[in-house]
């Protein structure tokens, strides 16, 4: 028995090198008896000694497992690639185009009337007839659907469309079997078409699309309500249109849009959205009640010409800013704007009171701006409190102190109070309130601003 004279391992008889260390064995200078193999080299033997000696050992050849596991995930990209490629070539590619129409009429007129369409992305077009025709409702739906793999398939089976009828109710539901997918591309537009000469008790819900409504002259309902899962809705009600009762605008998620043209609503209006913003332009609105608007997150823009809005006009957002134009337009309710994150802005011209009103503006975050022009005298009192929490407060006032009376008091955390008087004669200034010479507390604006972080500019 031999020993390594650097680690003191035993080796046996003949051994050039140390099997522990790669040493060379003094005195072994005979070649092995056995035929040369190549052998993997431990990492420990330096390259010199590998270039001069083939080396027979017992040391077996390690796998290298990193190198095999990589060609083994190559080979399974190429066969999920290959399987993919091979199913696109074989699976076949249908198209479907087809065009229905669906009537209804019936000895007795349905005036309450429900549609239900869950026809993903599709378009529905709700329009009015401009004079009287047989049918109290007609639909004409375009269907084009594209799709790949499985089987063809009608429009039947498709779609499944019914209808539901009482002595009152017509109940038009067109919804998607469970085996639709997203294989399919679905472009479908829906065109409802009713009679002007019937007052409907209106509701229209989509599980997904939007929805446009173009209400003619003369129109009139009981309720009007329209609602869509996601997609946006459009409606557009024209001169001398009457709803009754309610006017509700929902969207889980999109956009509304609503143009109003010297309509009458007697009870409530209420839009909502999840998500998305709110776009109101109303010429000549005349509603009994309150004007509610919400959305979760997005904008709130409102034009209101010559309107009367006789109850409460409330606005909620949880982000996003709140603009008011509000042009010969009469209140008859408190003015409630709660802002979670983003600014205010309200510019109004010659507004009236019916009696005296409540502002209340509250926003936690952004800037506000009043831009109030007036000239001639509200008709009551606007008092309230309009506070930011960071942001700050700029009034700009364009009206005759001695016509309308004002009372603006300030309450500032961090920042500056700033009156910037074009008529400072018409003022009395005290202690951060700027006071015209005429309020007596009965008539005109007294506003409290309040700001946590931020200045407050008054120009008058």
């Amino acid at each position: 028995m031999t020993y390594c004279s650097e680690c003191g391992v035993d080796v046996p008889q003949g051994t050039l090198y140390c099997s522990n260390c790669g040493s060379q064995i003094e005195g072994q200078n005979q070649q092995p008896s056995q035929p040369e193999n190549y052998i993997e080299v431990p990492k420990y033997a330096s390259n010199q000694d590998v270039g001069r000696q083939n080396v027979h050992s017992s040391i077996q050849k390690p796998v290298r497992r990193s190198k095999a596991g990589k060609i083994v995930a190559i080979v399974l990209i190429v066969l999920i690639v290959s399987s993919g490629a091979s199913f696109l070539a074989s699976s076949h590619k249908y198209d479907l185009q087809a065009d229905r129409t669906y009537a209804y009429g019936s000895e007795t007129i349905p005036t309450n009337l429900a549609f239900d369409f869950d026809v993903g992305s599709a378009e529905v077009i709700f329009q009015f007839n401009s004079s009287p025709v047989e049918d109290f409702v007609s639909i004409d739906a375009s269907f084009d659907f594209s799709y790949r793999g499985g089987e063809e398939r009608s429009l039947e089976e498709i779609y499944t469309i019914d209808w539901e009828t009482s002595e009152s109710l017509v109940y038009f539901h067109v919804y998607q079997e469970d085996w639709f997918n997203w294989a399919m591309w679905d472009q479908t537009v829906i065109t409802v078409s009713l009679r002007t000469d019937i007052v409907y008790d209106l509701d229209i819900d989509t599980g997904s699309g939007n929805i446009i409504a173009t209400i003619s002259k003369n129109v009139s309902f009981v309720n009007l309500d329209i609602h869509t899962g996601s997609g946006s809705i459009d409606l557009y009600l024209d001169e001398n249109s009457k709803v009754s009762s309610d006017l509700i605008l929902n969207a889980g998620s999109g956009n509304i849009r609503l143009n109003i043209n010297n309509t009458d609503v007697k009870n409530t209006v209420d839009i909502s959205t999840g998500s998305g913003s709110l776009y109101l332009n109303i010429d000549g609105l005349n509603l009994t009640e309150s004007l509610n608007l919400n959305t979760g997150s997005g904008s709130i823009d409102i034009v209101a010409v010559n309107s009367q809005l006789m109850g409460s006009f409330n606005s909620d957002t949880g982000y996003g800013s709140v603009r008011y134009n509000l042009i010969n337009t009469t209140l008859g309710g408190d003015l409630n704007v709660n802002i979670g994150s983003g600014g205010f802005s309200l510019i109004s011209e010659d507004l009236s009171l019916l009696n005296d009103v409540y502002w209340n503006i509250d926003g936690s975050s952004g800037n506000i701006n009043l831009d109030i022009t007036q000239h001639h005298s509200l008709g009551g009192l606007i008092s309230g409190n309009i506070e930011t929490g960071s942001g700050r407060i700029t009034t700009q006032l364009d009206m005759n102190s001695t016509t309308v009376p004002s009372n603006w008091e300030c309450d500032v955390g961090s920042g500056d109070v700033e009156f910037d008087l074009s008529q400072s004669s018409e003022y009395n200034y005290a202690d951060e309130i700027l006071t015209s010479l005429s309020y007596d507390g009965t008539s005109g604006f007294n506003i409290h601003f309040e700001t946590g972080s931020g200045g407050i500019t008054i120009i008058a």
